[in-house]
């Protein structure tokens, strides 16, 4: 329903519905027409600019309580629990307190963009982190877009950093003999050893359980990880398909 024409005396009342705010409390706009034929024409570009995203909520929300609204209404019924805590970690420790003030239909690209400029100015984010923290507010405001809080998404505009080439390095053979020699009888060995001879994570390692290991073929299945999102410990299936496997 985008909104309703009602009769007042001699005149026309136009309701414009915007949906409903942050509290789920509606919002409406109201107009008057002479003749009903005007009051129908106001209704009908009314729905013809919102079909097309060209109205939006007027609002004081400010970014910080878009992006709680946001993790409450979104995030949290689609998202894993890891993915809801990065989130909330990247939003409450960068985002908002550099962000978090500006009213979110006065937020500009040059803002965001300033942020990142400090952030890394000061050491506290390489480019690699700042792609993963923009990921987020794009995520957030493509949402603020679709829920018509704002008419765009200022953080196409934004520039970022070029992304700095990851180098991986391994041990070599006789590097990992000597770290299996200092940790022998202790508990990170089989951590160490599974790690270094079968190229298993972290956390799936810490997610083996006795079932999974067939002694007869000698082999290791791959069909949990065990991880945490701050205090809490999470298990589940691997991330991807080719990531469940059987080792021999």
């Amino acid at each position: 329903m985008v909104g309703s024409i009602t009769t007042v005396g001699t005149k026309f009342r136009v309701t414009f519905d915007f949906g409903t705010d942050s509290k789920g409390k509606r919002i409406r706009k109201y107009t008057s027409a002479s003749s009903e034929a005007d009051a129908r024409k106001l209704l009908n570009e009314f729905e013809y600019n919102q079909q097309r995203n060209l109205l939006v909520q007027t609002t004081k929300m400010t970014f910080s309580e878009f992006l709680e609204h946001w993790i409450e209404n979104y995030v949290k019924y689609n998202c894993e629990e890891t993915t809801i805590y990065g989130y909330r970690n990247i939003i409450y420790k960068h985002i908002i307190p550099f962000l978090g003030n500006f009213e979110l239909q006065k937020l500009q690209p040059a803002h965001i963009q300033q942020s990142y400029k400090y952030l890394m100015d000061d050491k506290l984010l390489s480019p690699n982190t700042v792609h993963k923290h923009h990921a987020c507010i794009r995520k957030a405001l493509d949402y603020g877009l679709k829920q018509q809080f704002v008419h765009r998404n200022v953080s196409d505009a934004v520039t970022l950093p070029k992304k700095e080439r990851f180098v991986g390095q391994s041990y070599t053979r006789d590097q990992l003999n000597i770290l299996l020699d200092r940790v022998k009888d202790t508990k990170l060995e089989l951590p160490v050893y599974l790690a270094g001879y079968l190229g298993l994570r972290r956390e799936e390692i810490v997610g083996l359980q006795w079932k999974y290991i067939n002694f007869k073929d000698r082999s290791i299945q791959i069909a949990e990880v065990r991880t945490s999102a701050g205090s809490k410990e999470i298990v589940k299936a691997p991330k991807t398909e080719q990531s469940k496997r059987v080792l021999i």
